[in-house]
């Protein structure tokens, strides 16, 4: 997946975890298909740090990441997701978050 943002023109650093210390609060990002319309999406601190962290217009950029990343989840269920990321995460981007997508729409989300 970091390939192919890199090759997309984003600059994303993959996670690597040292001895010692953990990264568990920093999340991966991935998509786990659950069945038709329905999805588990993981989105790392970093991640979320280029796209909403970073002030792209009110998380356009995001939006438009995940509904690439995920084929079928929509721009709608996208913005949904952005929506709610800052009743989740708050002032500072400190987690990764995950998002519960069943029958299109968005049943649940959390922190990592």
């Amino acid at each position: 997946m970091f390939e192919l943002f890199n090759f997309m023109g984003y600059d994303l650093e993959p996670q690597q975890s040292s001895p010692g210390i953990s990264l568990m609060s920093a999340g991966v990002t991935k998509v786990v298909k659950k069945g038709k319309g329905s999805w588990d999406i993981y989105l790392s601190k970093g991640f979320l740090k280029v796209y909403y962290g970073a002030g792209t217009v009110l998380g356009a950029g995001l939006a438009t990441a995940i509904a690439a990343m995920v084929p079928g989840v929509g721009l709608a269920v996208a913005s949904t997701m952005v929506a709610t990321l800052s009743g989740i995460l708050g002032s500072e981007v400190n987690h990764g978050v995950v998002f519960r997508i069943r029958n299109w729409k968005m049943s649940s989300s959390g922190r990592q």
